[in-house]
């Protein structure tokens, strides 16, 4: 009995021991342990340990700080698991499908650029020295109708009225009667003797007349007063008009260069003086071939 009562209070003194003998962890690196203090003496209160001031952040160190506090502001609010919430919160946000794959980035579709306009090129500027004459007239000073033979069917007549004949008739009649006349262009046929009158416009200066082939024309530009003849203003030369058919003569006789007939007679595959040589049958084969 004894000696199980004396077990509790040996246990007790080993732990005042082993509490009177432990370490505390060191503070810092240069910081003595407990053993070492020498213990504050009785009824006054132990001293206060000073700690040392917090470190003074450098410029750049405040600035990332900073920076980094104005980025985590400025990134969208993370997706808040609905779960948190509950229905009718105003605080919670729209329902978000955690499991929806995400929507494809929008393409991009670059604008046309626009062409760039052709340069309008610019006419040369004639120089100043290039002489263009006096312009071109109207008409000429001259009482005239003058025929131009087109083809075997066609004559092209152009007239000039500023000689003064005009003028004259103008007098003779009056405006009224000149203006309000009928003015024609006669076609006189000199062989057959036949005349045609074809209606025109004196003021056009220009008409065509259609005519047979192979014949002598003379033409006469006019007009009818109301009451009267024909008034002849001006008349034409005479003109003939070709034929609308081959040439009924076969032997004409046309002259040629020797140097000439040498080239022709080497390209149809012969020589001159053989071709020159009183042969018809040689003359006939080269005809053939020319």
């Amino acid at each position: 009995m004894a000696s199980s009562s004396s077990n509790p209070s040996s246990s007790g003194s080993r732990r005042k021991a082993a509490g009177a003998s432990g370490r505390r962890p060191k503070v810092g690196a240069g910081a003595e342990s407990s053993e070492a203090r020498a213990a504050p003496p009785a009824g006054e209160s132990a001293p206060r340990k000073k700690l040392a001031p917090p470190p003074i952040p450098d410029r750049d160190t405040v600035r990332s700080i900073e920076e980094r506090l104005r980025l985590l502001e400025e990134l969208p609010s993370l997706v808040q698991n609905p779960m948190h919430f509950e229905a009718g919160d105003p605080d919670a946000g729209p329902a978000v499908d955690i499991d929806a794959p995400p929507e494809p980035p929008a393409l991009e579709v670059p604008e046309p650029k626009a062409e760039p306009e052709a340069a309008v090129q610019e006419e040369p500027k004639p120089l100043a020295m290039v002489d263009r004459g006096l312009p071109i007239p109207v008409q000429y000073p001259l009482d005239r109708v003058v025929p131009l033979v087109r083809d075997p069917h066609w004559i092209f007549v152009y007239w000039d009225l500023g000689g003064g004949r005009l003028e004259r008739l103008r007098f003779k009649y009056s405006n009224e009667v000149v203006d309000q006349a009928r003015w024609v262009l006669r076609v006189e046929s000199v062989r057959q003797h036949q005349v045609r009158d074809v209606d025109v416009d004196v003021r056009a200066r220009q008409w065509y007349l259609k005519v047979a082939s192979g014949e002598h024309f003379r033409i006469v530009l006019g007009f009818y007063p109301p009451e009267g003849d024909f008034e002849p203003v001006c008349k034409s030369g005479e003109v003939v008009t070709p034929k609308d058919a081959v040439s009924p003569v076969a032997n004409e006789a046309w002259m040629v260069e020797r140097e000439d007939l040498r080239r022709l007679v080497t390209a149809a595959g012969a020589n001159l003086e053989t071709f020159e040589a009183p042969s018809a049958s040689m003359h006939g084969m080269m005809f053939r071939r020319v």
